[in-house]
């Protein structure tokens, strides 16, 4: 009061104090609150991160799976599913790029390299065209492709009744396209690409060896090393004098109509090669051979063979 002398507050400086009083408890709560949030939501920053890092390498992980196996196998081993062995009706078709060791040595790992890729791209080009999952291709090494088309088994399907021919067109078609798929193809020292194709149908298991790391996945049985000597045996081949071997399984499997197509479209013909040759591991056997010839031109099969 005036009157003991004391002068009376102003009234912005109450009003002021009235402030503080409630500003102040409020900052010193929300203070810590807010380092709080801002440390939290960095951490939720982090984890985002290392959340979309973890996913980019998943789907590089799997990209890189279904590189070296089949997209309906790579599902299956990232499901955990480890013990991958399937049982098919099949052809396998192997190809054998001749001369590839020669040329290796000869002008060396860079120019050698460069034309198996030139023909491996062609040959994978003829593989995508086909109807999606039709044929497959198991690998390419050094100088060959292997590649299958087949119908997977059941129990409720045995072995005999799944055999039904049309993987053995589809083969048969798809080596018709591959060697035309060579033509344009020429080596280091400008000469023309021969290839050996050879074919087989039957019983096989297919499945992924992976050990502790480096899973690949291949194919196994008898019908893929006759396969191998199919074309092993064959002669060397061009789409221009095309030759394509194969076992009487394979020649069972085609259906007449096919060949006449075979025949029709590409001039070609299914004959049998002689009257059986020796097949190292195999003895004599009935092999056929698809070339523009009602009639087998070399006389080679007449000597026999022990590839």
């Amino acid at each position: 009061a005036e009157g003991d002398g004391v002068a009376e507050e102003p009234q912005w400086w109450r009003e002021l104090l009235l402030g503080l009083n409630h500003v102040l408890p409020s900052s010193l709560f929300m203070l810590p609150l807010a380092l709080t949030a801002r440390d939290l939501l960095a951490d939720e920053n982090k984890a985002v991160k290392y959340l979309l890092e973890v996913q980019q390498q998943e789907r590089l992980e799997s990209l890189l799976l279904m590189a070296l196996v089949p997209t309906a196998v790579s599902e299956r081993f990232l499901m955990a599913d480890r013990l991958i062995a399937d049982k098919y009706q099949a052809t396998v078709l192997f190809i054998y790029v001749c001369d590839y060791e020669e040329v290796m040595l000869r002008y060396g790992a860079d120019m050698t390299i460069a034309w198996m890729n030139q023909i491996f791209t062609g040959l994978d080009g003829c593989i995508n065209d086909c109807p999606k999952d039709s044929v497959t291709k198991v690998e390419t090494f050094n100088n060959f492709l292997l590649a299958f088309s087949g119908e997977l088994e059941t129990a409720d399907e045995p072995a005999d009744e799944a055999l039904d021919g049309q993987h053995a067109e589809r083969c048969m078609a798809l080596a018709v396209q591959m060697l035309q798929a060579t033509a344009h193809v020429r080596r280091p020292d400008g000469k023309v690409t021969t290839v050996k194709v050879g074919l087989s149908s039957g019983a096989i298991c297919a499945g992924v060896i992976c050990g502790l790391a480096s899973p690949r996945y291949s194919i196994f049985g008898d019908t893929v090393n006759t396969a191998s000597r199919m074309a092993s045996n064959a002669l060397p081949s061009t789409a221009a004098s095309p030759y394509i071997h194969c076992s009487a399984t394979t020649r069972d499997s085609l259906d007449d109509d096919f060949c006449r197509e075979l025949q029709a479209s590409e001039g070609l013909f299914v004959a049998p090669r002689g009257e059986g040759i020796e097949i190292k591991g195999k003895g004599k056997m009935q092999t056929y051979c698809v070339t523009q010839h009602r009639e087998p031109q070399d006389e080679w099969w007449r000597a026999g063979s022990t590839g």
